[in-house]
């Protein structure tokens, strides 16, 4: 019988009925404007919670920006030390006086939002040793369409980003790096959606690097394999860093649909909902309310 006007109530069952239905709809009533009580954390099923800005609203020591230049002196690496997000670009270049670099290390830092730039830094060995846990790269802008530049550096022996997961944007250009090693152990379509841009040139030949990942001399390799060009190999950054194989972020929607994740969750955390972004994130990435966003990943 439906809940309606229409429907007169002439007998107990009828009015039993009658009550039901409008007990139900208030009931519904109730909840709905319960729920909008929480409307800045609630996201639709295909949208994520923005946990960007309230982090950046209690914590804005974490963040660094709106971009880094260290130059000519080797000492204002410093300037890195708290930054955990660099809201921004990042460069290091031109230090032509060679250091040890061993006691400059950057645990903090995590994420680069626009692009990292390094060119003619005497003396540093392994970007691994500065910035262990640089997880991704976002690329919002580039640098001339490159995410990551690392050019003429002439005492660099490895990359070693071994917790890199995701360059979100832009291609890489790796150039005229004498002595760079494990260049062709790292796979790069595990960081990055395309890799026909990249420009890897001028670097020291793979037949002179002699490159082994972990365990391979003992037999007991412990890195994974993936091909590239037709090779199926060992996947590495060092010799005791392997590659990780990147995993999509596992998201779990709560009864107040806030989102929570797995552990690749830095790779979503720092998400922001922001209109300066690029059209082409921005398309897929639409703001919903000030903390929603939508996954792209």
């Amino acid at each position: 019988m439906p809940c309606s006007e229409d429907a007169v109530s002439v007998s107990p069952p009828l009015l039993f009925l009658r009550y039901t239905c409008l007990a139900l709809f208030f009931l519904g009533l109730l909840l709905l404007l319960s729920l909008t009580a929480y409307a800045p954390a609630l996201c639709p099923l295909s949208y994520l919670f923005d946990y960007y800005r309230p982090v950046l609203d209690k914590a804005p020591d974490l963040f660094c920006g709106p971009g880094i230049d260290i130059r000519n002196d080797y000492q204002q690496l410093k300037r890195l030390e708290n930054c955990t997000v660099i809201e921004g670009y990042l460069h290091i270049l031109l230090i032509s006086k060679a250091e040890d670099y061993r006691s400059y290390r950057f645990p903090k830092l995590t994420v680069i939002t626009e692009y990292l730039l390094l060119f003619r830094v005497a003396g540093l060995e392994s970007l691994g040793d500065l910035f262990p846990n640089l997880t991704v790269i976002r690329g919002w802008k580039l640098f001339y369409n490159y995410a990551l530049v690392i050019f003429e550096m002439t005492n660099l022996k490895d990359i070693g980003l071994y917790n890199l997961r995701n360059i979100t944007r832009g291609a890489i250009r790796i150039e005229k790096n004498a002595d760079l090693c494990y260049l062709s152990t790292v796979d790069w379509s595990l960081i990055l959606d395309a890799v026909s841009n990249n420009y890897i040139v001028g670097n020291k030949p793979p037949k002179e690097c002699g490159d082994l990942c972990p365990g391979t001399m003992e037999e007991k390799p412990l890195c994974e394999k993936t091909t590239i060009n037709n090779e199926y190999n060992y996947r590495c950054w060092t010799t005791n860093r392997c590659q990780k194989t990147p995993r999509l972020p596992l998201v779990r929607l709560t009864a107040s649909h806030g989102a929570s994740f797995g552990e690749d969750w830095m790779l979503a955390w720092f998400e922001p909902c922001s209109p300066e972004r690029p059209m082409d994130v921005l398309e897929h990435s639409v703001p919903f309310q000030p903390e929603c966003c939508s996954s792209h990943f």
